[in-house]
């Protein structure tokens, strides 16, 4: 970004607290005007919205020997299941250097960053892996969607009751379940790039249609979701994905991508249910365990 524009065209550090179509203005007051306006700025709060959490922290660990991992493991389940569904994903980058992840589909975004420190260490520690040191640590509170009013949440908090372009999370442009938004920001910039007319009002409505899209898309996802948080008690939800890893890779990449065919989204459900037939019934009918809200007040 700063390779391709001016120094003065990027500003960091600095919270926008209104945005319009065709500006935005500051905590300090400073207000901005442009042609068209996006506000991607995430999505700490999705009123309208029910579900869950993803929430996780990782450490780039900097082992004494080596690791002896030839492949990444991509979910360990077998770790104590606490706060819901948890598990633990190691990607190896060098012999000796491994990030480690500990994850949790919660019904809170609430993140104990101490205890889960702790945690990345008793599973290095149970690997048989010495930590020289910490090289980088990342942290997340990621929304889970199982179910929510799409127009609402697009029209919440519009001051001046036109509709703002929006972008990643905040439009709720993520995959319901895994709520990765990396393959449809991908596609939402292209999209965008190819616009005719990049004016706020022209922006708005291009970014609109693309997530309404994208909602209506994702109905099967949002029902595994309300199976994942409402069908099984928490310490249980890794039930749900059990099986799921040992499908074919294919299928596994398209459901990340958010393409799952109708005969992926079949053979995701076949097989021995994970849960009582009651209970996934009850679930997708919306009957199941309450869902917790999205909505944090931020």
């Amino acid at each position: 970004m700063r390779s391709a524009l001016p120094e003065s065209g990027i500003l960091t550090g600095a919270c926008v607290t209104s945005a319009g179509q065709t500006g935005f203005t500051l905590a300090d007051g400073t207000r901005f005007q442009a042609g068209g306006v996006i506000d991607a700025r995430g999505a700490a709060s999705l009123p309208h919205m029910a579900g869950g959490w993803q929430k996780f922290a990782g450490q780039m660990l900097r082992l004494d020997s080596p690791h002896g991992l030839a492949r990444p493991i991509v979910m360990d389940a077998r770790v104590e299941q606490i706060d819901g569904y948890r598990f633990v994903y190691c990607l190896p980058f060098s012999d000796r250097e491994v990030f480690v992840e500990d994850t949790y589909y919660a019904d809170t975004p609430a993140l104990d960053l101490p205890a889960l420190r702790g945690r990345i260490a008793e599973y290095a520690a149970l690997q048989g892996w010495q930590i020289r040191d910490v090289a980088r640590e990342e942290t997340g509170v990621l929304p889970v969607i199982a179910k929510g009013d799409f127009g609402a949440l697009w029209h919440h908090g519009h001051q001046t009751g036109q509709l703002v372009a929006k972008a990643g999370a905040r439009a709720a442009l993520i995959h319901p379940l895994t709520s990765y938004s990396l393959p449809v920001a991908l596609r939402a910039a292209r999209h965008i790039a190819k616009l005719p007319d990049l004016s706020g009002a022209a922006l708005a409505k291009a970014s609109y249609d693309l997530a309404r899209q994208h909602w209506q898309q994702g109905g099967y996802y949002r029902m595994l979701t309300r199976m994942l948080f409402s069908a099984a008690a928490p310490e249980k939800r890794h039930r749900i994905l059990e099986r799921f890893y040992r499908l074919p890779e294919s299928l596994i990449e398209r459901f990340y991508a958010g393409r799952s065919t109708r005969r992926d989204a079949i053979r995701i459900l076949a097989g021995k249910p994970p849960v009582p037939v009651s209970a996934a019934i009850a679930s997708v009918m919306g009957r199941g365990h309450p869902l917790a809200s999205l909505d944090t007040g931020l």
